[in-house]
């Protein structure tokens, strides 16, 4: 189990996390700490080809948590230019190339934000991690060159794919039903434990037929060589029982080492693996009945079928399927995997008590996994939205973790609003459940958006989305006359029909005039809410909430339940 303060939960974007400390001046991360990596980074393989490469805007994009449809002009254009003019940088000559391939497009965006955070993920995992990339086949392609330059080709040790649907149709094309896990280490020297499946009955009858009186401890066996190929000067190429395996190009292979050479020690003969010698220990097998003259007198081994782990998992994932719609597991995040795929790849690549490391944690299926495996884990998310989601989820409820990031209080809210002014805006949004961050304010000039469905008269059960507006402020001086004018435009351009500020502190003047522009009536029914409002980080912590219709969770769809807490 998990020591106090090992496993963490951490808001924020994660190359600032990863290169921040908390309040006692302690490395989230510190350099060399992880074990194993696992990261899904948001990328929309939904969007439409071009969208992904050309500079449009996709409306419907704001009315997720997450931007995963990257445009030219954000943080990732900015990585981008400062990853081509750091000579020093290990994908410099990488981006630079693929920059001067793809030029200004969303694709080349999102390769420039993930080369950043690759670099620093790198230098936070030991020498003997992994890392699992998990993409899509669209920037998979792209990502690797990118991984290649970070970690370095030769550390390049698979590409998984796992198949994620049954069937597709996608035009003129086979159907892609596939995800690419890129599989890459930090040296030549790495954790790793092989993955079995269990034999399938055919494949258990027809190779494990013969029976002998261990059959009941042991199950029926089947017969293997003895010899291997290739002929040896030693005592392995020499004449045993009137078998001499040089005449046939080949050398005595008697077990010595791996799974079977132990259960044979285990289970049939003690000290087994300490026998010196060959003809040695092929007469110690024969002494012990485990083998068989065949009917041309050559020797064979006996393989008893509990011996068998099962047959070796390879690098195509076929037998996990996506979590049901009706799994209990199921939390409705748009990009959520499976459970059973992390723990394969946990027990694969590091071992009890070793740190798992998620830097794009989204519902929390890695820390599920990792905290189900006694593995220490830390995730983290740039969605507040996404931890309350894995706070919530019962598997992390009984788990001990401390939550970083999320202001505890005003003091700390007024802590990240002067250190931090994005992921202010961020947590801001996720106090009024329902909003989602956009991550394209810059352009569009408002920082949150919610849905709402409104009734339409006459049409019993039908609905029309209506959006809720919102604008983060934090300075001292609250909100000006202009910024609210701002606000009023905008919702009326846009045709949105409520307005909120979320402010740090109390701000009457603003109240004030929120209470002259009057109310939005809900159709068919008496309630009215205010046409804008203002909620402050000070109402939030006395557990107020601001008067809105129920909102649409961004991630689910569904009408919102819970609220981040600040406890």
């Amino acid at each position: 189990m998990a020591k106090a303060g090992e496993n963490k939960l951490i808001f924020g974007d994660c190359l600032d996390v990863m290169l921040g400390a908390d309040d006692r001046g302690r490395l989230y991360i510190p350099d060399g700490s992880v074990d194993l990596v696992y990261l899904d980074p948001p990328f929309n393989s939904k969007a439409n080809y071009n969208m992904i490469f050309g500079k449009g805007r996709d409306k419907q994009a704001q009315m997720t948590a997450f931007t995963d449809t990257w445009q030219w002009g954000g943080q990732g254009t900015q990585d981008v230019l400062e990853i081509e003019g750091a000579v020093g940088h290990p994908a410099h000559r990488v981006i630079k190339n693929i920059y001067n391939m793809l030029g200004e497009c969303g694709l080349m965006a999102y390769l420039g934000y993930m080369a950043k955070r690759l670099d620093v993920v790198h230098s936070k995992m030991k020498d003997t991690a992994s890392i699992y990339l998990h993409c899509d086949p669209t920037a998979g392609r792209y990502l690797g060159v990118v991984m290649d330059g970070i970690f370095g080709a030769r550390n390049f040790q698979n590409q998984v794919a796992w198949k994620r649907t049954t069937g597709r149709s996608d035009g003129n094309r086979w159907g892609r039903v596939y995800d690419t896990i890129l599989l890459y280490t930090k040296s030549q020297t790495w954790t790793w434990n092989n993955q079995y499946e269990p034999l399938s009955k055919a494949s258990s009858q027809s190779a494990y037929r013969a029976k002998d009186d261990r059959e009941d401890r042991f199950g029926p066996y089947m017969l293997d060589n003895l010899k291997a190929a290739g002929t040896s000067q030693g005592e392995s190429g020499e004449p045993w029982r009137g078998h001499d395996p040089t005449e046939q190009g080949r050398h005595w292979s008697a077990p010595l080492t791996g799974p079977y050479a132990k259960w044979i020690e285990d289970n049939i003969i003690p000290g087994y693996r300490n026998i010196q010698g060959v003809h040695n220990r092929l007469n110690a097998l024969l002494d012990a009945d485990m083998i068989v003259w065949s009917k041309n007198h050559t020797p064979r081994l006996k393989r008893y079928l509990q011996a068998v782990k099962g047959e070796k998992i390879n690098d195509f994932f076929a037998d996990i399927p996506p979590e049901s719609s009706h799994s209990k597991r199921r939390t409705g995040y748009p990009t959520q995997k499976p459970v059973r795929l992390l723990e394969r790849i946990i027990r694969a690549s590091s071992n009890p008590g070793d740190l798992v490391f998620d830097p794009f944690c989204g519902c929390g299926t890695t820390i599920v996994a990792a905290e189900g495996l006694d593995r220490r884990w830390i995730g983290i998310d740039i969605s507040a939205a996404a931890v309350r989601i894995v706070t919530a989820r019962p598997e992390i409820q009984a788990a001990q973790y401390d939550i970083h990031g999320i202001p505890k209080g005003m003091e700390g809210a007024r802590r990240l609003a002067r250190l931090n002014r994005l992921q202010y805006e961020r947590w801001a949004i996720s106090t009024v459940p329902g909003l989602a961050p956009n991550d394209r304010r810059n352009q569009e000039g408002f920082d949150g958006i919610g849905v709402f469905n409104e009734p339409i008269p006459d049409s019993p059960g039908k609905v029309k989305k209506q959006t809720v507006t919102a604008e983060v402020k934090s300075s001292k001086g609250g909100v000006t006359a202009a910024q609210r004018s701002h606000l009023k435009n905008h919702t009326s351009s846009n045709k949105s029909e409520l307005g909120i500020f979320i402010t740090l502190e109390r701000d009457p003047a603003t109240e004030k005039w929120c209470n002259q522009q009057g109310h939005y009536q809900m159709p068919g029914a008496a309630v009215k809410y205010p046409k804008f409002q203002v909620f402050s980080a000070e109402q939030y912590f006395a557990g107020e909430k601001p008067d809105l219709p129920t909102r649409l969770d961004p991630l689910t769809g569904k009408p919102t339940q819970m609220q981040l807490s600040p406890s």
